[in-house]
């Protein structure tokens, strides 16, 4: 019946290919989007050079842990030679293994990378907290003080040289929490939104991708712009002694460039402290090995 009604009316009909063309495509744009964010990199594992075993870092205020890894040279005596230790924050909907590309160039350049999967996302994603949530999300910085405390914790790392190499949402951590921590001496904050509500300025397919799929809230109370916005921090406490490095790339779809000025002139950062790349995007792609060149220049500087 529906065909007989298609061959009398031959509009209705190419209406409805004209429809089914835009699922598909759509369908087949979404895919790639999807496909880029979370499966552009595999584990990368390098078992002649390199060890990675599995952590359990405790979190106490919710009695529970954070799972990850710990990425270093094999052959080395951690315990008589503790390694300077690099923290590795993840971004939004992410997961540590993601940024294997970072993890082992670093493990191979002599530092013990302690990557782990943020609360609600990979290796720990609960039932109980939606990624997305304003609250969730300033939970998830807090968890960065117990990062700290589980590496005070063994003598087979050193807490006295202790950065931080974080992306995106993992760069609204380190310079929040990981701003104030008198531990950390070393933040690279890739893709650092200045203020949490950066996320509202979004490209509108990225809208798509992360408001209607990934369920991030972009509402969010003064109180919680307070406690997750960078520019608060920064405003407030001034380290002489810690050094900020910051990249962005101008083309940006989710954190607008204008985030890395706003935060690159409130740190009083010189030109030696930034990397500006004029395509990337979100994702640094095809800038990857000038990236992780750059983040081991930055490093070997005060390690």
């Amino acid at each position: 019946m529906i065909m007989a009604q298609f061959i009398i009316n031959p509009s209705s009909f190419a209406l409805f290919l004209i429809l089914l063309g835009v699922i598909v495509f759509a369908t087949v744009i979404l895919y790639f989007l999807l496909r880029n964010t979370y499966k552009r990199w595999r584990k990368i594992d390098f078992p002649g050079k390199i060890e990675r075993f599995d952590v359990q870092i405790p979190i106490p205020r919710r009695n529970s842990f954070l799972r990850g890894e710990i990425y270093r040279l094999k052959g080395r005596d951690y315990k008589r030679d503790p390694a300077p230790v690099v923290i590795l924050s993840h971004g939004f909907k992410s997961n540590h293994q993601n940024l294997d590309w970072v993890s082992v160039p670093l493990a191979l350049e002599g530092y013990a990378v302690v990557a782990y999967d943020h609360f609600a996302h990979g290796w720990n994603k609960s039932i109980e907290a939606k990624a997305g949530n304003p609250e969730v999300i300033y939970d998830i910085a807090l968890d960065f003080n117990d990062v700290v405390a589980y590496i005070e914790g063994r003598d087979d790392l050193d807490n006295y040289r202790i950065a931080v190499v974080s992306f995106s949402m993992g760069s609204l951590i380190a310079l929040t929490q990981g701003y104030v921590n008198p531990r950390v001496r070393v933040i690279i904050a890739n893709c650092c939104p200045y203020e949490v509500t950066a996320v509202k300025k979004m490209t509108f397919l990225n809208k798509i991708l992360f408001r209607l799929i990934f369920r991030l809230t972009t509402n969010f109370s003064e109180e919680m712009k307070e406690k997750i916005s960078p520019k608060y921090y920064i405003v407030q406490h001034r380290y002489a002694g810690k050094k900020v490095y910051l990249t962005h790339c101008m083309d940006d779809p989710v954190i607008r460039v204008e985030n890395f000025e706003n935060n690159k002139k409130l740190l009083n950062l010189d030109d030696e402290q930034v990397l500006l790349f004029d395509k990337g995007g979100h994702n640094y792609r095809q800038q990857e090995t000038l990236l992780v060149s750059q983040i081991i220049k930055w490093l070997g500087q005060n390690f």
